[in-house]
């Protein structure tokens, strides 16, 4: 990866992360067991189903040599 396209992963990856820390109750940042969860939950809720729209649907659709029928 050349490093405009890091510089621009690293930027909007923090702009992420202020806004989920805006969305994190404040009760779940006194701990490192509620920042994981905090983390987790955020990842899971809101971060990897857009990162799965990386994938169009032709990229997605299998080649008929690889069915396995």
């Amino acid at each position: 990866m050349d490093a405009d396209k890091l510089q621009k992963i690293q930027a909007h990856a923090r702009e992420i992360a202020a806004l989920l820390y805006d969305e994190t109750a404040p009760e779940q940042l006194t701990t490192l067991a509620g920042i994981e969860e905090a983390i987790r939950e955020h990842v899971l809720e809101y971060v990897s189903p857009e990162i799965g729209h990386f994938l169009s649907p032709k990229q997605a659709t299998p080649a008929v040599g690889d069915l396995d029928t």
